[in-house]
């Protein structure tokens, strides 16, 4: 099938519940539906068949949104100042006994004064490690499109089976010297099988992703050449350039394979437990007539999590370990061929990174009429990175514990309803530090890039948000029929060294 004609297949069937019109009794407000996507334990699991068993209601949504945020409290390959605008809908419907989820998105990025990314989209995907890089600070425009849906359809009373697809398009474009046009797309596939007996329910889900970008890099003034650096991890690289038959377009393409095992116990108190493997194999190169291959990476990700809900709370516990293996390359060029040949292979890098959470929300005041009139909730999270690079051994490390609080006031009125929010949280850095013992110790992937890098991952910061959500019934004061909602929210960041970044965002949708 054509790109053209599978996107459009499958915006289609994204859309598919929101074309199907606003039947039946619909959800009044973001609170109500935010409440029913949270007690659907599986929705938020990788087995879209429990949906079968646990389904939403019909709902439908359709959000525009602007947000801004700046500061010097970012990494050097984000922006001090971004700009999103982005329109979301989704939806709910039940046809029959088959019940359906879909979503589509657009959004358009603006990113000012990021550096040492020249041609990734996303320069922090772990599985892209081999790209390039340069030290000119520059804007990246993106635009990116995200389709998906989730069907469940039960055999029996015991049996279901459910698909969850996902596909993304992404361009972006570096737009200072040496700037690339990058084009990135994604399609997941995940089938499932769910085995229900009496209040114990089993699930197994396969996934299987394929991820390819494109990026060529370009120069707008072609009489003066950039130099750029091919990066082999932590600082380390080989000195190229962009131009006078420098670097060509270069290619990362990535295959995923993984599964996840599912049990859920129905009850006063309803349970759901994960557990998650996968494997992702990426593969870097440069020219697509005589491919170079710039690196590889095995990455293995491994998770689990555990969810138990009643009426009055809800408990969240999840953790993971991942561990990337960078392998490099030593290539020779076969004249009589034509083609470069691998000499020899070595990993050269290892990058591991573990995880674990946990959360607790409480309702207080929940009826017929709202979800609840008070939430509080909280949240640790423990976050530690490893990175190596072997020889010249080079670490990149961190161990932060963060801390969140945050408290929900609904105010239900007539034929309307308003929903304030306040969060707080705040850093601990436990430990970190970047050590750099390569051949290049004063060149700025090594003297300022991951130096400043270290300087915000290590440090500790506090961060106050205040959000407003006022939804109005468009169709009188009943819950069914249509809401207008607006969305207006803050944040502020503040860290160590005086560094601060603020966000704010504001939107307008319809729920029906």
């Amino acid at each position: 099938m054509r790109r053209g004609s599978f996107t459009f297949a499958t915006m289609a069937f994204a859309l598919l519940p929101l074309l199907a019109g606003a039947q039946g009794r619909l959800a009044f407000s973001p609170a109500s539906v935010e409440d029913q996507i949270t007690r659907a334990l599986w929705f938020s699991s990788e087995n879209a068949a429990g949906l079968a068993f646990r389904p939403l209601a019909d709902f439908h949504v359709v959000d525009f949104s602007y947000g801004y945020e700046r500061g010097d409290w970012h990494r050097v390959q984000s922006g001090e100042q971004a700009g999103t605008f982005r329109f979301d809908t989704q939806g709910a419907q039940a046809v029959g006994k088959t019940q359906l989820w879909g979503h589509f998105s657009y959004g358009n990025v603006t990113d000012s004064g990021s550096a040492f990314n020249t041609v990734l989209y996303d320069p922090y995907d772990e599985r892209m490690l081999f790209s390039v890089a340069d030290p000119v600070s520059s804007d990246w425009k993106r635009q990116a499109y995200d389709m998906e849906f989730k069907v469940a359809v039960p055999f029996s009373d015991a049996w279901a089976g459910g698909l969850h697809l996902r596909y993304t398009d992404r361009i972006g474009a570096k737009q200072m010297d040496p700037r690339s046009e990058t084009y990135k797309y994604s399609l997941d596939v995940r089938p499932s099988l769910l085995l229900r007996s009496g209040r114990n329910s089993f699930g197994l889900s396969l996934h299987y992703s394929n991820v390819f970008e494109r990026s060529v890099p370009t120069l707008s003034n072609v009489s003066q050449h950039q130099d750029a650096y091919v990066l082999k991890g932590l600082g380390n690289y080989v000195l190229d350039m962009v131009g006078s038959g420098g670097l060509s377009t270069i290619f990362h393409r990535c295959h995923v394979a993984g599964l996840a095992l599912q049990y859920g116990r129905d009850g006063a108190v309803e349970l759901l437990s994960e557990l998650k493997a996968d494997y992702h194999l990426t593969k870097s190169t440069e020219s697509a007539t005589s491919p170079f291959i710039l690196g590889s990476t095995g990455m293995l990700d491994l998770s689990g999590c555990f969810q138990a809900l009643s009426e009055a709370w809800m408990l969240s516990i999840d953790g993971g370990w991942r561990m990337t293996d960078a392998t490099e390359y030593v290539s020779l060029w076969n004249i009589s061929e034509g083609i470069w040949e691998v000499k020899s292979t070595a990993v050269t890098g290892k990058y591991a990174t573990s995880r674990a959470s946990l959360a607790y929300d409480r309702f207080f005041g929940r009826s017929a009429e709202v979800p609840y009139r008070w939430k509080l909730g909280g949240r640790v999270d423990w976050t530690d990175k490893d990175d190596r690079y072997l020889l010249p051994e080079s670490s990149f490390t961190y161990d932060n514990l963060t801390m969140a609080f945050k408290a929900d006031r609904l105010f239900p009125m007539d034929g309307a309803e308003l929903d304030l929010s306040l969060s707080l949280a705040g850093n601990l850095n436990l430990s970190g530090s970047y050590v750099y013992s390569g051949s290049h110790p004063n060149d700025p992937p090594a003297a300022s890039w991951y130096p400043l890098d270290a300087e915000i991952l290590t440090s500790h910061y506090g961060q106050a948000g205040l959000d407003a959500v006022f939804s109005k019934g468009l169709s009188g004061k009943r819950l069914g029929g249509t809401s207008l909602v607006v969305r207006a929210g803050a944040t502020c960041l503040m860290a160590t060294a005086g560094r601060k970044r603020l966000a704010c965002d504001l939107s307008l949708g319809l729920l029906f």
